[in-house]
């Protein structure tokens, strides 16, 4: 018994002794295992954020970019159609004005510093024969609704300017687009009263302000300043009847002078163009007098040459 109890003690040690080393070996494999898969935790995520980083930088320079470009696009196509809708809103009267001084109908002064009409841009003009189509361009927009505003047809101009094409092109870009679409249709409904007042003040003695009220949508106190500034402007001859709401239209003939110096400067454009003619037959190259060609002329070794296709030979006269 004694020995067994011996054997059975030296048995029961060396279990323990090998279940504390298998033990301690199985914690030292799972620390290093906890460990490698922390460090591969940890490389896996720098990654990450690495390759997140650089993502989000690329997308924040290529999205910097893109509004920089929009921004350029947008400026440009605001500035020149500020540009286009500042010179035909601003210019039309002072055209008219001068256009209807050097008619006779009406004896109009400039106001100082009023500034000169620069020509705005020929629309091109479609091809013979070819049907006349809509405006394609904002440009021809804005020709097409200045072209409406000289009869003093606001409709026909609003419809160029305020469109679906024009509104997604740029109205629609503006903060607060029906706020501009609306102050649009009043400047467009105030000049085109100026406007049509300038072309059609000669056809009348005179018209009543409610008629151009309703004509042009607008409130009689407005169509009332408006005149109102073109008569103390000295841009319209006429005087308001307040009882009546009338406008008086006052038409001043020439002068004697005037017309002595109109048929002086007709004959003196006569006489020009006769001497003109007389010097080409003499010359031998008739048919060619316009002052507007360049390129006509004695030309040694070719004659005379005239453009549209004319020549004279030297030998022939």
């Amino acid at each position: 018994m004694v020995q067994l109890g011996i054997l059975y003690n030296r048995t029961m040690v060396q279990l323990g002794i090998l279940y504390n080393r298998t033990m301690v070996q199985l914690g030292i494999l799972y620390n290093r295992t906890m460990v490698q898969l922390g460090i591969l935790y940890n490389r896996t995520m720098v990654q990450l954020g690495i390759l997140y980083n650089r993502t989000m930088v690329q997308l924040g320079i290529l999205y910097n970019r893109t509004m920089v470009q929009l921004g350029i696009l947008y400026n440009r196509t605001m500035v020149q159609l500020g540009i286009l809708y500042n010179r035909t809103m601003a210019q039309l009267g002072i055209l008219y004005n001068r256009t209807m001084a050097q008619l006779g109908t009406q004896s109009l002064t400039p106001q100082p510093g009023s500034p000169a009409p620069q020509p705005v841009p020929p629309a091109p003009q479609p091809s013979p024969g070819a049907p006349p189509g809509p405006p394609e361009s904002m440009r021809e927009h804005v020709v097409a609704a200045s072209k409406a505003m000289k009869t003093g047809d606001w409709r026909r101009c609003h419809r160029y300017v305020v469109n679906e094409k024009m509104n997604g092109k740029v109205w629609d870009l503006f903060p607060e687009a029906d706020q501009v679409r609306a102050m649009l249709v009043r400047k467009i409904q105030e000049e085109s009263l100026r406007t049509y007042l300038f072309t059609y003040s000669s056809v009348y003695d005179s018209i009543s302000m409610e008629t151009l009220a309703a004509m042009f949508e607008l409130d009689l106190p407005t169509v009332h300043g408006i005149i109102s500034k073109m008569i103390i402007g000295e841009e319209l001859m006429a005087s308001l009847d307040q009882p009546t709401a009338t406008v008086m239209m006052h038409r001043t003939e020439p002068t004697a002078t005037q017309n002595l110096a109109l048929q002086l400067a007709e004959k003196l454009g006569n006489l020009v163009e006769n001497n003109e003619r007389v010097l080409d037959q003499r010359q031998g190259a008739y048919g060619g007098y316009f002052r507007d060609q360049k390129d006509g002329g004695y030309r040694k070794g070719d004659g005379y040459l005239r453009r549209g296709g004319f020549r004279q030979e030297r030998g022939n006269y």
